[in-house]
């Protein structure tokens, strides 16, 4: 996807993303409930799971810093 999230003057924000996610269990979560379409597709959740553990902790704290400053930014 070219474009996965975009804003509009100060106080629209739109996410084609989670960037409230919780690498831990709700990735666990999303695997079991999906484990179906990833079977489909060839692909290995044990790879995401580590995947989800290496790059879990700083996407969390960048997603963080992301919506605080948005929120810091709203007008009315």
């Amino acid at each position: 996807m070219r474009n996965s999230g975009f804003a509009l003057g100060s106080n629209i924000l739109g996410l084609q993303f989670h960037p409230e996610i919780n690498a831990g269990a709700d990735i666990e979560r999303w695997l079991v409930g999906h484990a179906s379409e990833l079977s489909f597709a060839g692909i290995d959740p044990r790879g995401l799971r580590v995947a989800a553990e290496r790059f879990g902790p700083p996407l969390r704290e960048a997603a963080r810093k992301m919506l605080a400053e948005w929120l810091q930014g709203l007008t009315q």
